[in-house]
C-alpha cells in the first residue's frame, strides 16, 4: 500500500462521517488526536528525543498497566484519550518509568567515572533501536 493510501484510509478510520475541507487540518488533528490530542506542528525545526515505543516498550508497558491498574491490555477495549492518561499516570517506581529515566539521564553531568560508564552501558543497553527518525507530519503534508 502507497503511503498516501496509507493516510487516506487512517483519515477515513479517525473521520467516521466526513473529512474536514482542509487535508492538512485533517491529518493534523488526526496526528493530535493519536499523540493524545497534543499540539502538532509542521514547521518545529527541533525535533524532541523519542523516549519509549509502543512497540520496542510493548512488554514494558503492558507490564506497566497489569501492575499498577491490574488491566489487561489484550483483553481490554478502551478509548485512546483514557489510555494515554492511564499510561501517563504510571507512578515513578514503575519498570517502565525506570526506563524513561534511564533513556533521559545526562551522563555528561556526573562527575564519578564508574558512575558515569554505568550510565552510558544502561542507556546503551535500553536504547531505542528505531531506524533513522522521519518527521511524520511533514512527510505526510508532502502527500498533499
Amino acid at each position: 500500500m502507497s503511503d498516501a493510501k496509507a493516510v487516506a484510509q487512517m483519515l477515513r478510520l479517525c473521520y467516521r462521517e466526513e473529512l474536514p475541507p482542509n487535508m492538512m487540518s485533517a491529518v493534523l488533528g488526526m496526528l493530535a488526536f493519536l499523540n493524545g490530542d497534543t499540539d502538532i506542528s509542521v514547521s518545529s525545526d527541533k525535533k524532541p528525543k523519542k523516549l519509549y515505543s509502543f512497540s520496542e516498550d510493548a512488554a514494558a508497558i503492558y507490564s506497566a498497566f497489569y501492575s499498577k491498574y491490574g488491566i489487561d491490555l489484550e483483553k481490554s477495549h478502551m478509548h485512546w484519550y483514557k489510555f494515554c492518561a492511564l499510561f501517563e499516570g504510571l507512578s515513578d517506581d514503575n519498570p517502565f518509568k525506570t526506563l524513561i529515566r534511564i533513556r533521559t539521564m545526562d551522563e555528561t553531568a556526573v562527575k564519578d567515572e564508574k558512575t558515569r560508564r554505568k550510565i552510558v552501558n544502561l542507556k546503551a543497553k535500553y536504547s531505542l533501536e528505531l531506524p533513522a527518525e522521519v518527521d511524520v507530519a511533514e512527510n505526510i503534508s508532502s502527500l498533499f
